[in-house]
């Protein structure tokens, strides 16, 4: 079993939000930067804190 990245929830996450691919694309960027930062956070914080981001609750 392999480590787990934000990435691999976030695909899940914007299709049950709804969300069109441009969005995607730039929420994969986000997640894509914050690894290369490190931040050392939960995967599964990272990709719901940037999916929600654009969420219709965020609105």
């Amino acid at each position: 079993m392999g480590t787990i990245h934000a990435g691999d929830f976030l695909r899940r996450f914007c299709s049950h939000l709804g969300m069109i691919n441009q969005v995607v694309k730039a929420a994969q960027e986000a997640v894509h930067k914050s690894e290369e930062l490190d931040m050392r956070r939960s995967p599964i914080s990272v990709a719901a804190a940037v999916s929600s981001y654009d969420s219709p609750a965020v609105r």
